[in-house]
């Protein structure tokens, strides 16, 4: 299990204050707002970048275990899976080797009577050297989208960071198709719209 990198050693969150031209954290002590601001954004930040798209350094694959303790209060027969802690956002679900119907509510997933669950999905990453450098500029944009309605008075320097975001984000994209060939595993249709994704 990783280690969070502590904000005043992130290479995220010092660029992301360059973006919105502020001082280093380095020059900030633990107490001042900015520095506060900054740890709390970075997190955030890291994780909305994570959730916004499938990115292969954040995808696991795990079996999930059965809740014996579960009755469906609908009468539906539905049986319950406990989900990992780490889950950030559900990506695909396989009930007893085919992609099935589902349902997460709170920590369980709920899916038709079956003898198995496989869950892919994305996890939080806090070990910035896993993340790659189109990963690690976009989340240091998203950071400083984040704190620029706190940090920076210019209109036009909020809209320029938007539009920057976008293109950084598009940037990994392009990186992370690269990760997997096309096609699926179970041998089911790939639920991709392949003009959208060359649009992109």
């Amino acid at each position: 299990m990783s280690s969070q990198v502590p904000v005043a050693n992130s290479g995220i969150a010092a660029r992301a204050l360059e973006y919105v031209e502020q001082a280093p954290l380095s020059s900030l002590a633990d107490s001042d707002p900015i520095f506060q601001r900054a740890a709390r954004t970075l997190v955030e930040a890291r994780q909305m970048c994570l959730q916004a798209e499938d990115w292969a350094v954040s995808s696991q694959t795990v079996p999930l275990a059965k809740r014996a303790d579960y009755v469906d209060p609908t009468g539906a027969a539905r049986v319950a899976w406990m989900m990992p802690p780490n889950n950030l956002t559900i990506r695909e679900v396989i009930v007893d080797q085919h992609p099935g119907t589902y349902a997460q509510e709170g920590q369980s997933l709920l899916t038709q009577a079956a003898t198995s669950v496989v869950l892919r999905h994305s996890v939080d990453l806090d070990r910035e050297d896993q993340l790659g450098p189109h990963l690690r500029n976009a989340i240091a944009l998203q950071m400083a989208v984040l704190l620029s309605p706190y940090l920076s008075t210019s209109r036009s320097k909020r809209q320029d960071l938007k539009a920057d975001l976008q293109d950084a984000m598009a940037d990994a994209r392009r990186y992370n198709a690269r990760a997997a060939s096309w096609g699926t595993w179970n041998g089911e249709p790939a639920n991709v719209d392949w003009i959208a994704e060359a649009l992109r």
